[in-house]
């Protein structure tokens, strides 16, 4: 209940906010952390919020939508209205029956649009392509249209130690297109889908040694959302402790042990392992440099401050009660274990925060001036949304190639990837 009562306050301030500046031009201030990651200041209503604060931000000026720059706008609309042909989108039939629908009478139609991943992120994309569709040659779009990284994380680890195999998987690999709307998702690779594939073979085969615990998972249903979150966990540093925390809370059809969840823990990460080594070789590099500081690849000077602490007991009395409190102070001597535990999470940041510094900088010398940055997601208009792309494509390949980093430089390499495959890489932003 008290969960309920906070979404509700977080949307009644969302919404009071937004109609209180619905008739104004606005900018949004943001600040970066330690490692250069850039947020923006005001609380929930922000481009980086949830679904309805993304929803209900337009792009003041906004850019002239036609047929020759829409491409990549029909293509998130499709994924966002979880349409995969990408062609029957572009049909009269479903404009007609589907999102002119949705855009003239929402309320009337919430089976089409209220159970999509991102249904207030949809419906402000069908409001405005009802109007583009309705005068396709001079149209104003505002909205903001998002690409998003596919593994940020991966990606950034096998350009790290150039690994092809993992290049492959994460979709940064150069791509053979001709134009956009060629895009095709059975075509996209998937780690996530390869990780649980693994995980299966791993669990039949250990069925057949007949194990219990394997034999208990297999009863259930272990999809690609349930390995998602572990898999994106892993090279942030996430622990067996956070991955079984989070299992725990999902709903099973069987009760599970904490044996249960430490099993499934385990073996999420070995069939990691075995589609993706270099994931814990990079990992391992990393913890044995621990390193305080570094320069990243955008010139930002990332420094890690972890000192240990030391513990004070105070006692004291609250009437006829005794009370102890302890509180904790920092030392000027370097916590090590923090930094071997947190610096691969880091570094990876200070890697996608970078590439944002790059593309912004680059983007604004471009003439582009309307943009929203998510970490690894960037959005801009419609109609500039390619040219965008393109930079933080570039912007990406530079991270490597351009990169003097002691951290980087003496990482000894595990294949022959070449990062420059990225200004071609089709499904790298998507």
């Amino acid at each position: 209940n008290a969960h309920n009562v906070a979404k509700r306050l977080q949307t009644l301030c969302i919404l009071n906010t937004a109609e209180k500046y619905a008739d104004s031009k606005f900018y949004h201030c943001y600040q970066a952390d330690f490692r250069g990651r850039l947020y923006a200041v005001t609380g929930h209503f922000n481009p980086q919020g949830n679904d309805l604060a993304k929803a209900l931000h337009l792009f003041a000026k906004g850019g002239v939508l036609n047929r020759e720059n829409h491409t990549w706008y029909k293509v998130v609309g499709c994924n966002l209205g979880g349409q995969e042909d990408k062609y029957y989108f572009a049909k009269e039939d479903y404009i007609t029956k589907v999102l002119s629908k949705i855009a003239c009478k929402p309320l009337e139609h919430l089976d089409l649009w209220a159970t999509v991943d991102k249904p207030f992120q949809f419906l402000a994309f069908c409001f405005d392509y009802y109007e583009y569709w309705k005068s396709p040659n001079n149209y104003v779009s505002h909205l903001p249209v998002h690409l998003d990284g596919s593994n940020n994380a991966y990606q950034h680890i096998a350009s790290l130690c150039k690994d092809s195999k993992l290049a492959r998987a994460v979709n940064i690999r150069a791509t053979n297109w001709c134009e956009i709307w060629s895009y095709d998702d059975a075509k996209k690779n998937d780690l996530y889908a390869e990780v649980l594939e693994q995980l299966m073979i791993n669990f039949k085969s250990i069925f057949l040694a007949n194990n219990q615990l394997a034999k208990d998972w297999l009863r259930e249903d272990i999809n690609r959302s349930v390995i998602k979150k572990p898999i994106l966990m892993i090279p942030y540093g996430g622990t067996d402790f956070g991955i079984v925390n989070y299992l725990e809370r999902l709903g099973w059809q069987e009760p599970k042990t904490q044996e249960h969840y430490r099993f499934l823990c385990k073996h999420i990460r070995l069939a990691l392992n075995q589609i993706s080594p270099s994931c814990e070789y990079v990992m391992n590099y990393l913890k044995e440099k621990a390193v305080s500081s570094w320069v990243s690849p955008s010139g930002f000077y990332v420094q890690q401050e972890y000192k240990k602490q030391v513990g004070k007991r105070i006692e004291t009395k609250l009437g006829t009660n005794r009370i102890q409190l302890k509180i904790k102070e920092d030392t000027n001597i370097p916590d090590k274990k923090k930094l071997r535990a947190s610096i691969s999470a880091n570094y990876i940041h200070s890697l996608d925060a970078a590439n944002v510094h790059l593309a912004i900088s680059k983007s604004l010398k471009k003439g582009l001036k309307q943009f929203i940055t998510v970490h690894d997601s960037f959005a801009t208009t419609g109609a500039d949304i390619d040219k965008f792309i393109k930079i933080v494509r570039e912007s990406f390949v530079e991270l490597y190639t351009k990169n003097d980093c002691p951290i980087y430089k003496e990482l000894p390499p595990i294949g022959d990837y070449d990062v420059t495959e990225v200004i071609k890489a089709l499904y790298i932003f998507s």
